[in-house]
This record gives C-alpha cells, structure tokens and sequence, in this order.
C-alpha cells in the first residue's frame, strides 16, 4: 500500500519535501484540551483588585542587543537575554488545581517560529523549578500575529506554596527576514481544576482512552495497544466498522502505572483500523507490510526543516553565514548540514551520523521506491558536503559551533559564532566512516563524487591513525570532558584498534 493517498497529495504539494509539509495542528494532543471538563476555575489576572483596567500585559523588546548578558561575554551558546514578565503569587496552595490556562498574541513580522515559556516558582517541600530549569517550565509553540488560546496542565507538579508564575520569552537574534523587535501580549490568566488531565509520567493514559501507533503495524509484528481500561474485551474493527477481531485485555500493574494491554498481533490483513472499547474508539491506523516509508518521508521533512545555511520556507530565512572557524590563518563557513534539534547549534559528528543512515535508509529503498530513495541520497549530499568543506586538510577540522540564536549573516559584528576546531582520533574515525558510506553508495551512480569521497577517507583514516597512536582516543570534542574511550583506558597503547572497524570495507576498492 506504501503511503495513504491524501498524505500522497501532501508530498506532491510540498514538491517531494522541497517545502514544508503542513502542520497538523489539529491532530495534536493539544487540540483537545479545551474539550475538557472544567469544575472549578479561578481567574489570576487581570481581576477586580486590579488597580488599572488593562485588557492584557504587553511584553516587548529587541531580538538582540548591543552586549551579551552576564556570564555569556563571549557569546558561545547564548542568546541575548529574555522578556519576561512575572506575577507574584504569595505563596499560595495550588493543589487543588491541575491547568493554567491564557491567551498570548506573538507579534514578530517576518518570523515563524514563535514560542513562549511559562515558569512556575514553588517554596514548598519541593521547590521547583529544578537545579537544571527543566521541571517546573513549560514550553509552547505559537502562531505568530495570531491569538493563541494555551493550556498548561501540571497534576503532579508539585505546587504547595506557589511564589511566582513567570511567563518570558528568549531574545534570539534575527535572520535574514525578522523585524527588529518583538511584542506578545497576555490576557485571561486563569488556574482550573479539569477533569481527565493528561497523565505526566509512565504509560497510563486518561479515562476511556485507547493508545495507538500512529505510525502503524508492521504486517508480521506484534500489534499493541494501551488503555484505561483493565479488564473487559476489546474489538479490532475495520474502516467500515466490521469486527475482524476481538480479545481480551490484559490487565498491567509495574513502574509504569496501572493500565490494559490490548494486543492484536495475529491480525495478518492489510488495512485500516481502530480499536474498540465499549463505546470508546481509538483514532484510525494502519497495518501494512511496509508501513516505514510515509514516515521516514517525515523524517525528511524534519531534516530538511532543520536545514541551515539556506531558505527554508515557513521555518527561517538564510541563516548562519557568519559562523566561522579559523585555522592557522585559514577560514571556513559553518553553515550547511543540519540545526541540532533542539536548538541552532551544529555538530559535525552528528551530521555525519545522519548521512550515514539517509544512505543506508536509501539503498533499502532503491528498488521499491525509487523516488524515496533519490530523495533520501539528495538529502544526505546535503549534509556531506558540511563533512567535505569543513576539512582543513591537516587532521584538523570543524567540530561543533555552540549557537542558540539567529545571525544576520554579516561579519564582526556581535552576533557571529566562532565554531570550534579540532584534531581528534574519534572525529576522524567516525567521519572516515561516513565518508567511506558516500563511496560505497554513489560507486555506480557518481563516480567522480565516490571518488572524491574515498580520497578523504584514505586521509582521514590516516589522520585519526597518527593522533590514536600519538594520543589515544581522546574524548569526543562535544564531550564536555566526560573522559577518554574505555577503548584508551583498556589496551594502553591502543594497538590494532580500528583496524577491523569497517571503514575500509565501507567503501569500494575499484574506485
């Protein structure tokens, strides 16, 4: 079956990935919160004390500035402080609530990706946020010059002595199409007590929920399901509503929580289905024989949306032209490849990873998908050509660049990024590697590029050789100093290491 037709027709749109795919915004989780129950609610702000009428608070500030804020003088991952705005709370008992709700309007011209953080400070037993500023924040994606209605639930959150809840937003810098400043106004801030909130941890889910692979059944593998639900039957039905299967759930009590399994693995028919419950449907999913290719043509559009260096249109203008890295009096561009997912960082090592799997996902998919495949192979030239240039020939090359802001593109001023630059064994291992997967899978299609790939191979291998014999295998340059390989430690000298690693196999002799 391949791909469903109507995601068929999201592909041809996006012209096979060469734009972005549309964002289902309605399918997600999100979607459904404002379905739920609400049994309580108390407003926070604006309220009858308060002692102007406002319709919202206006936060607004410049994407850069003029300096780095403190502890960041030189700008290695750091953006250009935060707008914040922060309501004192007195340290109030909020366990009888669950969900901070609001409304945020993100105004940013020329921008499309907006967010905003929402932080919540408790004294009490346990004082959030953390020592790492991850429990006790939330993170929510906007539109932009929209109004934006957001929830926020938090049911185990602790919350007995609530000091202050801080909305701020990160000041990141320009690309080439944002305005200068930003605005975002809030309004409604209320807490509420709901029913059914999502379950934070482990696998239970809410109350008459059935949880499915979205992404869908392998034809021959094991086919589950989980629910609410802990005893009872369940049915397998068909798009047209025929059971084709029932059985029992399996009641589940572990580390994970308390919940049922529904498996229905010895259904072996191509199709699409939903699971039954009583009165309660799972969403619809498919089984098929091959049920990999619609979603590792996502996988594309993820990589291709982080794409840096160049236009992505709805994600970002040309970006990170201006971050260089220097070696003895030679200068290289570090834009190209792939942003780090989570942030606009770059790292040649994990660039190279994804090179070698898109090439080993692409020879799968050669014979039975042919478009896939010369889509996979174009996407990972993408991220070769940042392992090729940004070689300085010597052993040395370009590691890694600690960025979570936009540049202008222009040179010296304060926003550019000076990449890091290195000569390690364990770069050069594992870029040789990659390498050497370029010659082997473009050997009969490109073979001036499959030369070109084994040349650096044969050097790199070399280079990661001398350094391993002269130093051991020093600890990886994004490492963060987490110490030497066990391989080092191990055998001393390190003598014969690599020698079966594969490289060599990799790519082909006869080039």
């Amino acid at each position: 079956m391949g791909i469903r037709r109507e995601f068929e027709q999201e592909l041809w749109e996006s012209l096979f990935i060469h734009k972005m795919l549309p964002l289902h915004r309605e399918k997600s989780l999100e979607a459904d919160f404002g379905k739920k129950e609400v049994l309580k609610r108390r407003v926070l702000f604006p309220t009858e004390e308060t002692e102007e009428p406002v319709t919202g608070i206006v936060m607004t500030a410049p994407l850069r500035s003029t300096h780095w804020p403190e502890g960041a003088a030189d700008g290695d991952y750091s953006n250009f402080g935060r707008a914040c705005w922060e309501l004192e709370i007195g340290e109030e008992d909020w366990s009888g609530y669950n969900r901070l709700a609001f409304w945020v309007k993100p105004e940013i011209r020329g921008a499309w990706n907006v967010h905003i953080h929402v932080e919540l400070k408790n004294e009490g037993e346990v004082r959030i946020p953390d020592s790492y500023g991850r429990e006790g924040t939330s993170y929510i994606s906007l539109e932009n010059e929209k109004w934006n209605q957001c929830w926020w639930e938090f049911p185990t959150l602790p919350r007995d002595r609530v000091a202050k809840l801080r909305f701020f937003v990160l000041r990141n810098g320009q690309d080439t199409t944002m305005d200068a400043q930003m605005t975002y106004t809030i309004r409604e801030i209320a807490l509420e007590g709901i029913r059914g909130p999502e379950k934070e941890h482990g696998w239970e889910c809410g109350p008459g929920r059935i949880l499915v692979s979205r992404g869908g059944y392998f034809l021959s593998g094991s086919k589950t399901a989980v629910t609410s639900f802990e005893k009872g039957t369940f049915q397998l039905c068909s798009r047209q509503g025929d059971t084709v299967f029932c059985g029992r759930i399996e009641e589940v009590r572990n580390e994970k929580g308390h919940f049922g399994i529904l498996d229905f693995s010895p259904v072996r028919e191509e199709g699409a289905y939903y699971l039954q419950v009583g009165e309660n449907r799972s969403s619809a999913f498919w089984i098929e024989q091959d049920i990999l290719e619609e979603g590792v043509w996502k996988s594309l559009n993820l990589l291709y949306g982080e794409r840096c260096g160049m236009p992505v249109e709805g994600k970002h203008g040309t970006c990170h032209t201006d971050i260089l890295a220097e070696h003895e009096g030679v200068w290289i561009s570090y834009a190209g490849g792939w942003h780090d997912a989570g942030d606009v960082s770059q790292q040649t090592v994990q660039t190279g990873e994804i090179v070698a799997a898109l090439l080993e996902t692409a020879a799968e998919y050669r014979g039975k998908a042919p478009l896939l495949a010369a889509r996979l192979e174009e996407e990972a030239r993408w991220g070769m050509e940042l392992v090729l240039r940004t070689r300085f020939g010597d052993g040395y090359r370009v590691t890694s660049a600690g960025c979570t802001r936009w540049t202008n593109g222009k040179l010296g001023d304060l926003d550019d990024v000076k990449a890091r630059v290195y000569n390690h064994a364990y770069e050069n291992y594992l870029l040789a590697y990659v390498e050497a997967c370029g010659a082997g899978y473009f050997g009969e299609s490109d073979r001036p590029y499959a030369q070109g790939c084994l040349k650096v191979v044969r050097e790199d291998f070399q280079f990661a050789q001398e350094r391993f014999f002269e130093k051991g295998m020093e600890a990886c340059s994004d490492c963060k100093g987490r110490g030497k390989s066990r391989y080092h430690r191990e055998s001393g000298t390190g003598t014969g290491y690599h020698r079966d690693s594969g490289v060599c196999a990799a790519a082909p002799s006869g080039l």
